[in-house]
């Protein structure tokens, strides 16, 4: 009886010895960190679009055309309407880090109104670095362009569409006035 005593008391302590030096072979380690950081990218100096002043003579369907592109506009009707050879693209400067890429989503179109009549906008383009890509919608983006270390900006260009019973009132249409919807730019790093 004695002897299992002394042999379980053994292999008890064997136990307990197993386990202690078990704990001998742990050990520690530090966990680095790294952090990045970058100028938010935003956009400053917003320019809205204006067509000028479009004159009419019959009430008649018309499609004017402003482009990204400096702001030249083109009308599709020429004998019922007068319209100016240029007007203002849209635009907004792009701040950001230096050497970033961003990727430029637009809605593809809205709508201007005299807070009682509506024309849409659609066919929008924005134009970056020497080229015009039509918009997708926000989200989708149709343009990449990599941030240089001076002033970048983007331009925006859309259609007026006039429908078939042409303009139902003369006035000051803008995206402004009451239902009008500004054509939305995005913009985010890649």
């Amino acid at each position: 009886m004695k002897l299992n005593k002394l042999l379980a008391l053994t292999l008890v302590t064997g136990a307990v010895v197993a386990t202690a030096s078990h704990l001998a072979y742990a050990v520690d380690q530090d966990i680095g960190a790294t952090a990045e950081f970058r100028e938010a990218v935003s956009l400053a100096s917003v320019v809205d679009m204006d067509f000028g002043t479009i004159e009419y003579s019959a009430a008649a369907a018309n499609n004017i055309d402003l482009s990204a592109n400096a702001g030249t506009i083109t009308c599709s009707n020429t004998t019922d309407y007068t319209c100016p050879a240029s007007g203002t693209a849209g635009s907004a400067n792009l701040n950001g880090t230096t050497g970033e890429t961003v990727e430029i989503s637009c809605e593809t179109g809205g709508a201007v109104t005299d807070n009682t009549n509506s024309l849409t906008l659609s066919n929008a383009e924005v134009r970056i670095g020497g080229a015009t890509t039509s918009c997708a919608g926000l989200g989708t983006s149709p343009a990449t362009f990599t941030l240089t270390s001076g002033t970048d900006t983007v331009t925006v260009g859309a259609r007026l569409e006039v429908g078939g019973s042409g303009i139902a009132a003369p006035g000051s249409y803008s995206t402004a006035n009451t239902s009008g919807d500004p054509i939305g730019l995005r913009v985010v790093y890649q």
